[in-house]
């Protein structure tokens, strides 16, 4: 798990706690790896590409990361991958 080689204590922590959660398990499958490549031509680093990629083949109503370097990627760049809205409108961080 990328999670294991995470510096941050208290991020590594959390991560953990969202990964019990987690609903769904996505096989890396041709389409998948399709979407990572089409993400990874637009900057986005090859694990992270391939953790969106699961997300979306998932339908995932939401994607947790703590990388804002992949939101800030992932914001500038409307791949019209996400349903239901502009990557712009969904990636924007949670305020609190």
């Amino acid at each position: 798990m990328e999670n294991t080689a995470n510096p941050d204590s208290n991020r590594k922590a959390a991560v953990g706690d969202w990964q019990k959660i987690g609903l769904v398990d996505v096989s890396v499958s041709n389409q998948v790896e399709n979407i990572a490549i089409t993400l990874a031509q637009i900057g986005i680093k090859p694990m992270d590409a391939l953790h969106v990629a699961c997300a979306i083949e998932a339908k995932a109503e939401y994607f947790l990361t703590t990388d804002k370097a992949l939101l800030r990627k992932m914001a500038n760049h409307d791949t019209n991958l996400f349903k239901g809205g502009s990557n712009k409108e969904r990636n924007k961080p949670y305020q609190n």
